[in-house]
């Protein structure tokens, strides 16, 4: 798997890399995880969520044979806007040094209105 940031773009943000190429192996697709628990419950608070919604995309990997760095796309929805740097801060908390494709979009309705993070991603191993 190669990981670039080309010339002629600006260097990233935040922890992400601008392109993510790889060759034959398996693709691995991850639905859009939520701050929900293991036990159906819905988290209470933003970061809560976003620390949920991390650790069930993390378990998804793991059940595929996959780890962070794996990770070549995530994309990320959160209701309220202005919380970029909180989720680069659980991000880094939880992917560590995973450097995937990324976007980030906020101010956007989930399938349940007490949801307020979403994270989907794709593995390539």
């Amino acid at each position: 798997m190669d990981r670039m940031n080309p010339e002629g773009v600006a260097p990233p943000l935040g922890n992400y890399t601008h392109v993510v190429s790889h060759g034959a192996g398996t693709r691995v697709v991850i639905s859009g995880q939520v701050g929900v628990a293991p036990d159906g419950t819905i988290l209470e608070g933003l970061e809560a969520q976003m620390r949920q919604a991390h650790e069930n995309l993390l378990n998804c990997l793991k059940a595929a044979g996959c780890g962070p760095e794996h990770l070549v796309k995530i994309v990320s929805f959160c209701v309220p806007t202005g919380e970029v740097a909180m989720g680069r801060k659980v991000r880094g908390e939880v992917l560590g040094e995973a450097k995937p494709a990324s976007t980030w979009l906020e101010g956007v309705g989930l399938a349940n209105p007490a949801l307020l993070f979403e994270i989907e991603g794709e593995a390539f191993r």
